[in-house]
């Protein structure tokens, strides 16, 4: 039962009397929400010019208008940008524009027009939302000084700079945000960064930077933070003051947030005053030389969206006539969609709603309800209007006793009213059901497109990866203690109860490349940062709890074979180790489950161990005990348990053993004679001798592990049952929904972004992977129509796992921490032992470092693409590559390198693969690459990736089959080639591409060109899917494209998760299979025949061409772009067109559109977007 929304509105009803009102709020029609403008218009030939006498923020603008003739001219201006041109025909008929207009602090502003329905413009409104300081000379930053900076963010950048704009170089001074951190930097000398991280979380803070002497220090929200000396360098001729504003070639405009407030002193002030400035206070320091505040959002309409107001002016000439100019305000809701979408599904969300709160007060047809005063809707009139636009506003502002609902979202008030409509206007009071109709649903407002999307209230106060039942054990990246991070952690719940790891008590926190118990931990489990949870970005997860030790992030065993600690790790390039110890030295082999136990194996030499930890509770501290069985060592073997500190007691049990302390530690040695050995480790504090023996005799766990390694019981032996939804048929392509178990769906809410799948040699059945850990498998994948689908729950806590491949009934996942092999030990269909098949893998705390993809090749090897860092350069030797795994797991071989997040890994017939990337910083567009493997000297372009390239000309790097423009795939994932033998007809053969951004298939025609691969991409004809698809597979016998993904950010299609079948119909797809670019054309070939009549018709086609820009900036806008007119266009075998194309050029991007006409026609509209390198001959 969900009892939120009971709760909810008992706290509303209860928080005022019974017989309280709320304030009477009328409900307005969409006519009174609209305000008339250009009123001053007068009929007259001459040139006028018409401006809104008030500035609007956030506001939709409705014109009808003509132009009589060729002189007559209309322009509409929205800002202070340049006026937009109402291109229409000059004829008496009347033709509606529609402006939208967007800008709030903080956020970029835009407007876009349409004409007549079509979209026509998408501009940025002038400011574009940032904070633009005025001029501010007199400031000096080569001398004391003190500045104060208020700002909040989601993104990075600059909060204020001394430099030039187009420009960074020696002596240029910024402050900005950069991982969640504070930096001041000094071009060619050097930055300080703030110890504190998290400042990216969209909250107000208060920084300030104060130099003294050369020491540089920041105060954050009044608090003392990090200092540096020798932060002073002149101030150099031509530098400017700046708010906001980056560098080019350094760091950019700040983004997602805004500078609120700036003040200068030219003084160190003194510790005292500088805490009480960073707090917020600052009316108590004296007069600063310089003060600047930034542009607030305002209210330009009763019920509308604060934000910044812009002017809005409409000039016309030439007897231009206009008529029903308005605007209106813009809103949180799309009404008008949502009122489209009702269906099955909303009308069933309503019922649940209603008979959950609604029945109390208002009953049923047939059973009254608990307040006589109540609207009976299947008889009474509404007070408020009867229409669902204003119940809506009923349902949200309330209205007399009817309280506001603000715990139900946009949808799920819709939902309600969809209910009310259908199942007690319609039958029983059909005078209060108004008719919906297009007229009406047009005059209803807009949503205001960049707020963020209405989220579905909580089921409790827990977010939905709080809720999730993680299993016994979650292997993450954890901070242990500021500067101390384990990087392949193991975190292990030691105390029994409900939940999961995260719903404990008790915890001892594992790291596999060091094998150190890196912390022992009570209390509240972690802060629940990081992408993958909270989704922010520059951050990690931290342990939050009562922590009894920690280890620092070196080897817990010494070399067996000379007794060394000294760390062999492969050092980054900023110093630290990374990666796993030699295989001689130590490895970690995998984890057992049984129970809620996790047990660890691993080797030290050539010895193999077995360890388990559990705990005992008792008075305030608890007693930890880690359980371990070592077989014969031809080694001495040294262990450090914990570093020394006061009150920190440890005992073992293992005989011929010595416990002694050294170098910092406590060192426990056993000899070569002393192996095999079982043995415990008990650590606390604050326990006297017997009490301890005594807690370490209550262990539950067995001396002998090895019990605990045969399998256990199952941790979730129901299967979840779903029911498939099979596609519409109607078109060439039919989309059949493999319906997943979403996290209200299963007894674990488990929270199913998929991320990877593969099929068992069955044939019925595929384990699926998401990005939260899991592993499951769905059985009834062969049915014809989809039916009923189980699935099963079979593996959790894996680490962000973005790839499975299935080997002779092998499950193996791709980890961001390992390449795990799934092991079930007793057929009882779950994992019991998840084995590192390989940890090879570097890892860092950065979040944007993905492991993505899987696939193998005959021989049994296995290839994973590593994503590298956003905006910051790279650390590790795996950051921006495609890597191969050894088909016996031993060794990683780097097989290229410069990619940025490449989303996948396509494994070419001939041993080549195609490799996706996208837009960032060295990165001007999205691609896709054809990558040979060669090694780490091919060289794909990203500066910020780990290689020795240094020169980042064009020239330097492997280009790519094709730059995909933001605006076709704003973020490509993985290629699939369809086989020749599958059933998707004249397509197969084709090379497929998948979009996580827009949720859409594309074919990718290809050519090669002296060489260099040239091609494009064109989406298929089919509905998007609802959320990003990532992988896809082609089934082995019912030969159809079988598609998986996710949402997290940065993609249009946001429902968490989905799982696909796409069918072939047999109907003509007229999709674009193969091309050719030559002198002066463009060769298409189709998978089906085209309309021969129509072929020739020119104004059927458009080309057009682009150039980009790679630099360090992020991305890249079109540079010269231009059409390139269509002289001619032939059809031979009535599938392959060929446009004649004169100007034709190289160019990195190039669109062909083609509005075609196949041969039942029909008339549809294809475009491909792509690159030419070279043009072949004719």
């Amino acid at each position: 039962m969900r009892l939120l929304p009971l709760l909810l509105s008992s706290a509303v009803l209860t928080a005022l009397p019974l017989n309280a009102q709320v304030p009477l709020i009328p409900s307005l029609t969409p006519e009174q929400t609209r305000t008339s403008v250009f009123e001053g218009f007068r009929p007259t030939k001459d040139p006028q010019s018409l401006k809104q006498a008030q500035p609007l923020a956030n506001f939709r603008l409705h014109l009808e208008f003509r132009l009589p003739d060729q002189s007559a001219t209309a322009a509409v201006q929205a800002g202070t940008g340049e006026p937009i041109a109402l291109n229409a025909p000059p004829d008496a008929t009347w033709h509606v524009l529609e402006l939208r207009a967007e800008m709030t602090a903080g956020r970029p502003g835009f407007f876009e027009t349409t004409i007549d329905g079509k979209a026509t413009t998408a501009k940025p409104l002038s400011g574009s939302g940032k904070s633009n300081g005025p001029a501010a000379d007199g400031l000096r930053f080569d001398r004391d000084f003190t500045a104060m900076v208020q700002f909040r963010s989601e993104g990075e950048g600059a909060l204020f700079s001394f430099c030039r704009p187009e420009k960074w170089e020696p002596n240029a001074k910024m402050v900005g945000l950069r991982d969640g951190r504070l930096f001041f930097d000094i071009g060619w000398l050097g930055e300080i960064s703030s110890r504190r991280a998290g400042l990216n979380d969209g909250k107000l803070h208060t920084a300030v930077l104060r130099l003294s002497n050369g020491r540089a220090q920041f105060f954050i929200d009044g608090r003392p933070d990090s200092a540096k000396d020798g932060m002073l360098k002149p101030d150099a001729d031509g530098h400017t003051f700046q708010t906001s504003r980056g560098s080019g070639g350094f760091l950019g405009d700040l983004t997602k947030g805004a500078v609120s407030g700036i003040r200068y002193w030219e003084r160190a002030l003194n510790d005292s005053e500088a805490k009480q400035l960073s707090s917020g206070d600052a009316g108590s320091i004296n007069t600063p030389m310089y003060q600047w505040t930034g542009e607030a959002d305002e209210a330009t309409f009763p019920r509308g969206i604060p934000g910044i107001p812009v002017p809005l002016t409409l000039t016309l000439s030439g007897g231009t006539e206009i008529r029903n100019a308005w605007v209106q305000p813009l809103d949180s809701a799309d009404h008008a969609a949502l009122i489209r979408g009702w269906n099955a599904e909303t009308l069933a969300e309503g019922a649940r709603i209603y008979s959950t709160l609604c029945v109390t007060c208002h009953g049923t047809e047939s059973k009254e309800g608990s307040m006589p005063t109540s609207r009976r809707f299947h008889k009474d009139p509404f007070k408020n209007g009867s229409d669902p636009w204003r119940q809506f506003q009923t349902l949200t502002h309330g209205y007399g006793l009817m309280m506001p609902m603000p715990q139900y979202t946009a949808s799920q008030k819709y939902a309600v009213i969809h209910y009310i409509r259908e199942t007690f206007l319609k039958p029983f009071n059909a005078s209060q059901y108004s008719a919906v109709d297009d007229a009406a649903l047009a005059s209803l407002p807009l949503r205001m497109k960049s707020l963020a999307a209405e989220q579905a209230p909580k089921e409790d106060p827990a977010t939905q990866y709080e809720r999730m039942n993680f299993g016994p054990a979650l292997q993450w990246t954890y901070q242990i203690a500021p500067g101390n991070i384990a990087q392949k952690a193991i975190a292990t719940r030691l105390d029994d109860g409900p939940g999961g790891v995260s719903r404990g008590r008790a915890w001892m926190i594992y790291e596999h490349d060091t094998l150190q118990a890196a912390a022992a931990m009570t209390g509240k489990f972690i802060d629940w940062r990081g992408v993958a949870f909270d989704g922010s970005h520059g951050t990690h997860s931290s342990l939050t709890g009562d922590l009894l030790f920690t280890n620092p992030n070196q080897p817990a065993w010494a070399n067996p074979e000379n007794g060394s600690w000294e760390d062999v790790r492969f050092l980054g390039r900023d110093g630290k180790p990374y990666g796993p110890l030699p295989r001689s030295w130590c490895r970690y082999e995998g984890l057992y489950r049984h129970g809620n136990h996790s047990i660890l194996q691993y080797s030290v030499g050539k010895a193999r161990i077995l360890e388990a930890a559990e705990v005992v509770e008792y008075g305030a501290h608890p007693l930890f005990i880690r359980t371990l069985n070592v077989t014969k060592s031809p080694h001495n073997l040294s262990l450090r348990i914990a570093p020394y500190a006061d009150g920190l007691q440890i005992d073992t049990s293992a005989p011929g053993t010595t416990l002694t302390k050294s170098a910092g530690f406590h060192l426990l040695t056993i000899p070569a004679a002393a192996t095999p050995a079982q043995f415990r480790i008990g650590i606390t504090k604050g326990a006297d001798d017997a009490t301890r023996a005594a807690l370490i005799n209550a262990a539950r766990l067995p001396l002998d592990l090895a019990s605990l390694t045969k399998g256990g019981p199952a941790h979730w032996p129901q299967d979840v049952i779903t029911q498939g939804i099979p596609g519409d048929d109607n078109g060439p392509f039919a989309t059949d929904v493999i319906t997943h178990p979403d996290a209200a769906a299963n007894p674990w809410q488990s929270w199913l972004r998929l991320t990877g799948f593969d099929f068992y040699p069955d044939a019925d059945r595929a384990a699926v992977c998401t990005w939260m850990g899991d592993v499951w498998t769905v059985s009834g994948l062969t049915q014809q129509p989809l039916g009923e689908l189980k699935w099963r729950r079979i593996a959790s806590g894996l680490f962000q796992p973005l790839g499975l491949k299935i080997i002779n009934g092998a499950i193996f996942v791709c980890c961001r921490d390992q390449l795990a092999k799934l092991h079930d030990l007793n057929a009882d269909g779950e994992t019991d032992f998840i084995e590192c098949f390989n940890s090879d893998h570097q890892v860092t705390e950065h979040f944007h470092e993905f492991a993505m993809g899987l696939q193998s090749d005959a021989a049994g090897n296995f290839y994973y693409a590593k994503s590298a860092r956003h905006a910051l350069k790279e650390v590790v030797a795996h950051h921006g590559t495609l890597l191969r795994v050894s088909a016996d797991g031993t060794h990683t071989d780097i097989l290229a390198t410069g990619f940025r997040a490449a989303n996948g890994v396509c494994l070419n017939p001939d041993g080549t693969f195609f490799v996706t990337d996208q837009e960032g910083h060295w990165t001007p567009k999205n691609r896709i690459n054809l990558v040979r493997g060669t090694g780490p000297d091919e060289f794909y372009g990203n500066m910020f990736g780990y290689h020795n390239i240094t020169d980042s000309s064009n020239s330097a790097m492997q280009q790519p089959l094709c730059w995909i423009t933001n605006a076709f795939d704003r973020s490509p994932s993985e290629l699939v080639w369809v086989p020749k033998d599958a059933k998707w007809g004249p397509l197969n053969g084709s090379l497929l591409n998948l979009s996580y951004g827009y949720g859409k298939i594309y074919t990718v025609p290809f050519e090669k060109s002296g060489g260099q691969p040239q091609g494009g991409m064109c989406a298929l004809p089919m509905p998007q899917f609802p959320t990003g698809v990532m992988r896809g597979r082609f089934h082995p016998t019912d030969g159809q494209f079988y598609a998986c993904g996710m949402f997290a950010w940065a993609g249009n299609q946001s429902q968490p998760g989905g799982f696909y079948r796409v069918r072939w119909t047999g109907k003509p797809a007229l999709q674009p299979i193969g091309l050719r670019f030559a002198k002066a054309s463009v060769k298409l070939d189709f998978s089906d025949a085209l309309d021969a009549a129509t072929a020739s018709d020119l104004t059927r086609y458009e080309v057009r061409a682009w150039d980009l820009k790679r630099s360090a900036n992020y991305g890249s806008e079109h540079i010269g772009e231009s059409a390139l007119p269509v002289t001619a266009a032939t059809l031979r075998d009535g599938k392959s067109l060929t446009l004649t194309v004169p100007a034709l050029r190289p160019a990195m991007g190039v669109s062909v559109t083609c509005r075609l006409r196949g041969t039942d026609g029909k008339d549809t509209e294809r475009i491909l977007h792509g690159t030419i390198h070279q043009l072949g001959n004719p």
